[in-house]
């Protein structure tokens, strides 16, 4: 899976978490890759999407303290990419 597909796997598991689909912009997902390949990097997101126990389940819907500890040698990466997906979540399109 590449940082791209990474991506829409969280923009899924966010939909799948609040019951819609969000939409998002070609810029909130060239934010997103950055802070996305430092967590591959670190050997996140090579988990199912699917598994709610999963790096995507816990980036994109966890509660912010246990996420914060689930990637704690990437907090600065995993913080980047949270914020991109609570604007998504805030002002983001659903369907």
């Amino acid at each position: 899976m590449n940082n791209v597909e990474v991506f829409l796997a969280l923009v899924q598991v966010m939909g799948d978490d609040n019951g819609c689909y969000f939409r998002t912009t070609p810029a909130q997902c060239e934010a997103a890759l950055v802070p996305i390949d430092q967590l591959m990097s670190a050997g996140f997101f090579n988990d199912d999407p699917e598994d709610i126990d999963s790096s995507f389940w816990m980036a994109a819907a966890g509660e912010w303290t246990e996420a914060l500890d689930y990637f704690a040698n990437e907090s600065a990466a995993y913080t980047a990419l949270s914020d991109i997906l609570n604007d998504i979540y805030e002002n983001g399109d659903t369907l």
